[in-house]
């Protein structure tokens, strides 16, 4: 990973936030692949992630289609219909996926609210109240509530309840980092929620991360998600943090005008290319040398 990284990782992420994604890769080996040459890793793909990188190295030697062809295998087996990979907009990544029948999709923006910009502090929406996440609510309703939030999304995303217990015991999990909104008066019918954290303490300024913000449908159009998401920049401004960073798919034309005009600035760009997920044949070429 840091090989590949060296000669051209996604714009906007750090070296360390780059191979940080590891922990996540070797918590569910079965969502993964790995290419081998003798006893040295050449070549990895994790879905889940978006990605397939290939050590510079080993390049030209079919490990690439065969992690593609692996990758294909694990998005059928998990019910995906297609296979999504980050692809740069230029260089080998680039003609490797046209080679392979890839086809651009869509790009997700890196946004980031820079220092000092000011920002409307978050305000009570009439007809809502909002609180920290916790007991009293629980992982169920909140998992519920999440999947009903991006049930529309241009790039629909599944949240499971084992995944979300897991991710909940892991050291830096912090309750208080997530905030969830209700009717007022009646807190089990949830509307909204949102999730800030802090970037690694390495980075140099802190930086914040508006890690989720979601509204049902329902609720929407009512000013919950733009309260929401002032809340997450004030709560990781009073952490410390200098800049603000937010992720945003094009197509979700909504939540990109949202975080524009609350000062959000584009940083990067990265574009998602896909392919069919392939029937389970493509996954017997997982474990081969």
């Amino acid at each position: 990973m840091r090989r590949s990284f060296a000669l051209g990782g996604p714009d906007g992420v750090t070296l360390e936030e780059h191979v940080g994604g590891l922990g996540a890769l070797l918590a569910h080996p079965e969502e993964a692949a790995v290419a081998v040459d003798g006893n040295q890793v050449v070549g990895y793909t994790h879905p889940a992630a978006v990605r397939l990188e290939v050590d510079p190295a080993h390049r030209r030697r079919g490990h690439g289609r065969r992690l593609l062809a692996a990758a294909q295998g694990i998005a059928a087996a998990a019910g995906d219909e297609r296979l999504e990979l980050w692809v740069p907009n230029d260089g080998p990544g680039l003609a490797f996926a046209q080679a392979c029948g890839m086809q651009y999709r869509s790009s997700f923006h890196l946004l980031r609210l820079p220092a000092g910009a000011t920002v409307v502090a978050p305000a009570p929406v009439p007809g809502f109240d909002v609180r920290a996440f916790g007991p009293e609510i629980g992982a169920e309703a909140l998992v519920e509530l999440m999947n009903d939030a991006f049930a529309d999304h241009p790039s629909p995303m599944r949240f499971d309840l084992a995944r979300i217990r897991e991710a909940h015991t892991r050291p830096d999990f912090d309750a208080l980092d997530i905030r969830v909104a209700h009717e007022h008066g009646d807190p089990a019918r949830l509307a909204g929620f949102c999730r800030a954290t802090l970037g690694p303490a390495r980075d140099q300024p802190l930086r914040g991360d508006i890690r989720l913000v979601g509204v049902v449908p329902a609720y929407r159009r009512r000013g919950l998600g733009r309260e929401l998401l002032r809340w997450g920049i004030a709560h990781v401004r009073a952490r410390s943090a200098v800049e603000v960073d937010i992720v945003v798919e094009a197509l979700n034309a909504g939540a990109l005008r949202l975080y524009l005009d609350e000062g959000f600035a584009p940083v990067a760009e990265w574009p998602r290319w896909v392919t069919p997920a392939a029937s389970a044949d493509a996954a017997a070429i997982v474990g081969r040398d």
